[in-house]
């Protein structure tokens, strides 16, 4: 970078340096607009600077100013502007709004001589000027840059390295500035080589104290398919949480195969009913921005005029002669209260579900050559460590496990819940006994604000910076909670009344 120096602009006082200048464009969103309306479509616009708002910063950035529906922004040199860039659209093609509609983004960046004031941030000068004159030629999801950026760029990188995401769209007549070569950015291969949006979505699952069973050989920046069992029972803040970790997973390209475990009706001659469940779940998921590829139910795996589902009984058979009852159910890891006479109260077929669903799971593994994401509580991750180790599967699927919500020492039992907290002062009983505190931060707070990591409930709600306290133990547990309880996505989620 030149040296600055300080130079007067009308009555403003600004230094001349050499910057990366990038535009970005939310290219049709008066179209949108009048497709969703008004209210839905500031939404949109909210998220997308959200997330433009995390990245700059993270790639050291400087955000220069809102330009209607884009923005301006500087930055060192063009790798950081091109990592921010690549981001920012890879983030936006998963579909982070609402109800599915997204922005086609454009961007376009120019390294030069500018000027920049600080009161108010403002950039301007040929750097800045090329900049826009090269966004006015890009089309919806490009990246452009100019030749110097290239240049920088092939200086930083070399040659082999840039040349295997720039490609040359030749020379363009440019307003000002007459013939000028353009290079568009092939910002996909570069996110997926680099990993950097797996990155980050590890961090963002590790804050919100997510387990990862076999990160390191199946890692999160090989996408596959995410194996979802779920029974169904009237949807509760668990399946919520889940699926919000299932949308973050979504923005490093993982696809959800939901697989609703109807034991009961296994044996019955009847199409499956699960009481609308289906139906809940695909509305919540709609809502938050997730994508449902196929539904699965247990009780049509197992139906034997099925020709989708052959060999099921020979997988049953090899599979109940290779594991112990303490292999399938676990439930000295559980530590539910009271839980012998649990397991006296449920049925055959319920503690069949365990095995069923295994059975489904082979099956779904057999026919599937990609890497495979089991989402579970984390009580249920002893079951499926110790079935991905005897049956060889530990190269091929991995386990993501959401954090326990406890009373006491005890896990407090999913069936008794629908959710159970319908206002807020419910919420604040259930804090006193449980952490449900941290559990709903974690799950409805620090999740949906994906690319922001390092988003703990300490630094959102306490001034106290390093007292190295837990939350519930440090004297502010009743503001954590009270805070938690009135921060918009917990009331939605939790249904607050």
């Amino acid at each position: 970078m030149s040296e600055s120096k300080a130079l007067t602009v009308g009555s403003k006082m600004a230094e001349s340096k050499t910057l990366t200048v990038c535009y970005t464009d939310l290219k049709g969103s008066s179209d949108l607009n009048n497709k969703i309306g008004n209210d839905r479509m500031e939404a949109l616009k909210a998220e997308h600077f959200k997330v433009e708002d995390e990245l700059i910063p993270r790639n050291r950035g400087t955000p220069i100013k809102r330009l209607g529906d884009g923005s301006m922004s500087t930055f060192d040199n063009p790798a950081e502007a091109i990592a921010f860039s690549a981001g920012l659209q890879w983030i936006e093609a998963k579909h982070p709004g609402l109800q599915f509609w997204t922005f086609d983004t454009k961007i376009g960046m120019a390294h030069g001589e500018v000027k920049v004031s600080k009161d108010p941030p403002d950039v301007n000068g040929i750097g800045a000027n090329l900049a826009d004159r090269i966004l006015k030629e890009c089309q919806p999801g490009q990246i452009l840059l100019d030749s110097e950026a290239h240049n920088v760029l092939k200086s930083q990188w070399g040659p082999e390295e840039t040349g295997k995401y720039c490609t040359s769209l030749g020379h363009r007549a440019l307003k000002d500035f007459g013939s000028q070569e353009v290079w568009a950015f092939d910002w996909s291969s570069y996110i997926q080589e680099k990993n950097t949006i797996a990155k980050l979505v590890e961090k963002q699952l590790t804050d919100a104290h997510f387990d990862l069973y076999n990160a390191v050989r199946v890692p999160l920046s090989k996408p596959g398919l995410i194996f979802w069992p779920v029974v169904p029972r009237p949807m509760n803040a668990i399946h919520k949480g889940q699926l919000e970790a299932i949308k973050v997973l979504s923005f490093c390209g993982w696809k959800t195969y939901l697989f609703i475990a109807d034991s009961n009706r296994v044996f019955e001659n009847t199409p499956p009913v699960s009481d609308n469940f289906e139906e809940t779940v695909r509305e919540y998921a709609k809502m938050i921005g997730v994508s449902l590829e196929e539904v699965k139910y247990l009780s049509r795996v197992f139906d034997s005029s099925s020709e989708e589902f052959p060999n099921l009984l020979t997988k049953f058979k090899q599979l109940i002669g290779a594991f112990k009852v303490r292999h399938l159910f676990g439930y000295e890891g559980k530590s539910y209260q009271g839980k012998r006479e649990m397991v006296m109260d449920r049925t055959i077929l319920d503690f069949l579900r365990t095995i069923f669903t295994l059975v489904a799971f082979q099956h779904f593994v057999d026919n599937h050559s990609q890497p495979v994401m089991i989402v579970a509580g984390l009580d249920e991750l002893p079951k499926w460590k110790n079935y991905l180790e005897t049956r060889h599967l530990c190269d091929r699927a991995n386990v993501i496990s959401n954090p326990e919500l406890k009373r006491g020492g005890h896990l407090v039992q999913q069936d008794s819940y629908e959710p159970i907290w319908r206002s807020k002062h419910d919420f604040l009983e259930a804090t006193k006994e449980t952490n449900l505190t941290q559990w709903a931060f974690d799950l409805f707070v620090c999740l949906p604000q994906f690319p922001k990591t390092d988003f703990t409930i300490c630094n959102q709600y306490c001034k106290k910076v390093g007292c190295g306290k837990k939350p519930e133990s440090c004297g502010e547990v009743n503001k954590f909670a009270d805070n938690v309880a009135n921060t918009n996505s917990v009331k939605d989620r939790l249904e607050f009344v």
